[in-house]
Formats: structure tokens, sequence, C-alpha cells
């Protein structure tokens, strides 16, 4: 079990459908909250909120990411511009995560630690 799962594991967490361990979290709760009360305006502001407090941290990262994904399939039937602002959530939260470049023959991820981003990528696979 990789080191960041056995972190998880030391508290509430739940096991995503591959099997993964995600931190437990409140998001799809607060963007429940966010829409019946202040509708897309307060998802925005949510998700802003969201990713300036947990972007250093890859768990919270990684369930965030999971969340605007599952948001955006839930809503593509019935909201598709609601499910599309989630879908722009997860682009950008991956491309965040994935970010990265070329250093001779390595790849040198730019936010947070190759096995770090293995984590987050066995998570959302």
């Amino acid at each position: 079990m990789e080191k960041i799962e056995e972190e998880i594991k030391k508290g509430d967490y739940t096991t995503g459908l591959n099997g993964v361990a995600v931190v437990a979290n409140t998001f799809a709760q607060d963007f429940t909250i966010a829409l019946m009360f202040g509708g897309v305006d307060a998802v925005e502001e949510t998700y802003k909120r969201a990713f300036e407090e947990w972007k250093k941290d890859i768990r919270y990262i990684t369930a965030l990411a999971i969340t605007v994904n599952h948001l955006g399939w839930k809503y593509w039937d019935t909201d598709e511009k609601l499910g599309k602002k989630f879908f722009e959530y997860w682009e950008k939260l991956d491309a965040f995560i994935l970010d990265g470049e070329e250093e001779g023959e390595d790849y040198k991820y730019k936010n947070f630690t190759a096995d770090e981003v293995s984590y987050f990528i066995r998570a959302c696979d």
C-alpha cells in the first residue's frame, strides 16, 4: 500500500470505486448547499475556496477532483450548463496536479511529488 493511503487510513476515509482510500470530506455537501442557496455563482465561489485551501494537499485536492467529476456526471442530463461547469473544474484540477516538464530523461511535476501524482492517478482511474 502506498504511503499516502496509509496516512489516509489513520483517519476518516472512504474507499473509492477502484479500492483506493480517499480522505473523507464534505465537498459534495458544500457544492449542494452552495447550489441551493446561491446558485452557480456560489458553486464557483465554493470551488475557488476549496481549491485555495487544499491545493497543496494531494489527499484533499484528489477528493475535490473526484467530487467535481461525479457532480459533472450527476448534472449532465438535468442541467448541462452546470454539468459542464463541474467538468471544467475537473479539467483545471487535472491540469494543476499533472503540471510539469521534462528534465532530461525524467518528468518533474511542479506542484506535487511523483508519488503524490501516482496516488491521484490511481484514485481517479
